[in-house]
């Protein structure tokens, strides 16, 4: 009796809440973390995003913004942020994540707010990150 109340609430709680779908891949690279920290940056330039903000010190890097659909007023976008780690014995670890948000613009002001997509097809496609570390690997 105990475990069918444990199993019906995770399932409502499941489907009350559902997970957020961030696409996410991670992978270790045997190089030095100031040449991953390079190769990473070439490959977003070369693969297009370019980079909105990098801060080297704590290892974050997050890419530009690309419009999926709307207008210039109100659109939805996508910007990966990348996280560039030590992994132990001089190699580095970097992780790929997709962040989806809705920009809205009056006149100059901008306004981001980011979203949950419950997208199933979203959550498993990978692709986007792991060509993304497929550049970075080239790039070394």
């Amino acid at each position: 009796m105990t475990r069918a109340v444990i199993t019906c609430s995770l399932l409502t709680v499941l489907l009350l809440f559902p997970a957020i779908a961030r696409a996410q891949e991670t992978e270790a690279f045997a190089a030095p973390v100031d040449r991953v920290w390079a190769a990473t940056l070439a490959a977003l330039e070369r693969q297009g995003w370019g980079v909105a903000q990098h801060d080297c010190a704590i290892g974050r890097i997050v890419s530009r913004s690309h419009r999926l659909a709307g207008s210039l007023s109100v659109s939805r976008r996508v910007q990966l942020a990348l996280s560039v780690r030590t992994a132990g014995d001089g190699a580095a670890r970097v992780t790929v994540e997709r962040e989806i948000f809705d920009r809205e613009r009056v006149l100059w002001i901008r306004h981001d707010e980011f979203v949950t997509v419950h997208d199933p097809l979203m959550a498993g496609d990978r692709a986007l990150e792991r060509s993304l570390l497929a550049a970075i690997r080239h790039g070394l």
